[in-house]
């Protein structure tokens, strides 16, 4: 009969202690409202995000792309090489906005749920929600939750809710302790949701009680207290001043811009901007004290998804795309909008009649090819993004579906032709602009000579298949306005000024180009009117040149 040795009976529990140990050192109380964390490295991150605005890939269309699962991923991997990392979101997660149009329910659901599932295996556990994850309503936000295991961090929530939340985290490295709580301003929900929500301040005030009788000292230069807020930016500032004692306050719903913290006292106030294009880091020392605590911003390029080798979420985002790409169609196909039996509006083509010298110009521009950066990123049924790289959506003489983007001859004599169906007909349309143009990466990055050359061949695809009308790309009439008699002028029209056309024109490019969309026109929020202007001139009219 063997002996059972003393020696391999440790061996055993060595093995039993290190597997417990290396679930990210999570000891999980289930009749307590918290979380102990026992960490071991002299380090400890905090990575956070906030805002993501149910982004899980970025569109393409941006001339430097950030942000996007896979590449958040090799972000998470590559701070965690070097210390022990948690995760977590301060809100305004799942969706784009605070109300869910009936119309895009199943894609923007299908979403939700992924980048909830996506976020929980990149390693985010506690969630702070905001009025734009409840878009789809509470009882949507609790399934989401439950099926990627991402807790809710909040304070007031009412204990009758049956969302799984911890009230506070409590991080330990011997005489070093980090609590975490996160908060809600019910302020900024929609109405039928503040219910769930107590007041901040007498949650608040509880919470640190409860802490205080876990040991937080606050006066401890080895103990820190940061909270998770969903508030913006001034609330969070006015918190500061009424509880001094708070060291972190990690911040969204304001979408502020924090590349060092903003200081109210002895607080420190961050946030990122949206959809993931910034990470958020607070390194803490725990070998020292928290006067050498560190704040980093992370830019999610494109480079960082090689970090992680190989990384599964590029293959995810390809499945997720192809099927949200279904969902899309289906949601479009189903549409009851209808556009007017009045003649459509002009399209590029028809003003290059008459506009020779500008349509030169503008086949030499990056607008004339904007829909090809869509169909390579395979976003053609996107309507978020067809806005942008399109004329006419939604508009009575435009288009409200993605495959109505193109108009086909009716007088056509081939009846083979006629029987095609719009749907075919757009896709037809869209893989052969894949074919052609599926190398290029960017059309940014393409010299006007060669822009000319490429637009020239989709006036001639359009010839080939007997397109009419096709609203795709950045056109004229995305610019200027045209009145019903043009190009002659009715009576009564008062032509309006230089000075006030280029303010509207201006005002259009601000729809598109937006601080996400286009960070490099601004500082802050705030437009660079030089770099603006210098954009403004490589795509104007040549007989407008001096107007810029």
């Amino acid at each position: 009969m063997k002996i059972f040795s003393w020696k391999k009976l440790l061996l055993i529990l060595a093995a039993c202690l290190a597997a417990y140990s290396c679930s990210d050192f999570i000891k999980i109380i289930d009749d307590e409202p918290y979380h102990i964390i026992n960490v071991e490295n002299d380090y400890l991150g905090i990575a956070f995000s906030g805002n993501i605005n149910g982004e899980t890939h970025p569109c393409g269309c941006r001339h430097f792309p950030l942000g996007g699962l896979p590449h958040v991923a090799g972000v998470i991997h590559e701070l965690k090489q070097v210390q022990e990392l948690l995760y977590v979101d301060a809100g305004d997660t799942f969706f784009p906005s605070s109300t869910l149009p009936s119309s895009l329910k199943d894609s923007l659901t299908f979403a939700a749920k992924n980048l909830a599932k996506g976020l929980a295996q990149l390693g985010l556990k506690y969630f702070v929600p905001g009025d734009q994850d409840f878009a789809a309503g509470e009882n949507f936000l609790k399934e989401i939750l439950v099926e990627s295991g991402i807790q809710m961090l909040v304070a007031n929530l009412k204990k009758t809710q049956s969302f799984p939340h911890k009230t506070w985290i409590k991080i330990n490295k011997g005489p070093q302790v980090i609590f975490i709580t996160g908060l809600v301003d019910p302020i900024v929900l929609p109405t039928q949701f503040q219910y769930l929500f107590t007041p901040i301040d007498v949650a608040f005030k509880a919470v640190v009680q409860e802490m205080k009788d876990n040991g937080y000292d606050e006066k401890s230069p080895f103990h820190r207290l940061v909270v998770v807020s969903n508030a913006g930016m001034e609330p969070d500032k006015n918190f500061a001043k009424s509880y001094p004692f708070i060291d972190w306050i990690i911040g969204a719903h304001s979408q502020s811009f924090t590349n060092i913290p903003n200081e109210e006292g002895s607080t420190q106030l961050v946030q990122v901007l949206s959809r993931n294009h910034y990470m958020g880091e607070i390194k803490f020392s725990l070998k020292t004290n928290k006067k050498d605590d560190k704040y980093k911003i992370h830019e999610v390029r494109q480079d960082k998804g090689k970090l992680l080798n190989p990384n599964p979420y590029f293959v995810f985002i390809d499945q997720h795309k192809a099927q949200l790409t279904k969902l899309q169609a289906n949601e479009q196909a189903r549409s009851t909008f209808q556009g007017t039996t009045e003649e459509k509006m002009s399209t590029a083509s028809s003003c290059i009649d008459c506009h020779d010298d500008q349509g030169k110009k503008w086949k030499s521009t990056a607008h004339a090819l904007a829909f090809v950066t869509l169909v390579n990123n395979k976003e053609e049924f996107n309507l978020a993004c067809i806005k942008c790289h399109s004329v006419g959506i939604k508009d009575k003489k435009g288009f409200s579906k993605a495959v109505d983007l193109i108009s086909i001859s009716s007088s056509l004599k081939d009846d083979k032709k006629k029987n095609i169906s719009q749907d075919k007909q757009y896709k037809s349309y869209v893989n052969s602009l894949r074919k052609a143009f599926g190398n290029i990466k960017s059309v940014r990055n393409l010299s006007p000579k060669i822009l000319h050359a490429h637009a020239n061949k989709i006036q001639e695809l359009e010839n080939t298949m007997d397109i009419v009308h096709n609203f795709s790309s950045v056109q004229c009439l995305n610019c200027h306005e045209q009145h019903t008699e043009h190009p002659f002028e009715p009576s009564g029209y008062v032509k309006i000024s230089s000075k006030a056309m280029t303010q509207k024109m201006q005002e259009k490019c601000m729809d598109c180009h937006d601080p996400d969309q286009s960070p490099e026109w601004y500082k802050g929020k705030q437009l660079n009117m030089e770099i603006f202007s210098k954009g403004l001139k490589k795509v104007a009219c040549p007989k407008r040149q001096e107007d810029y």
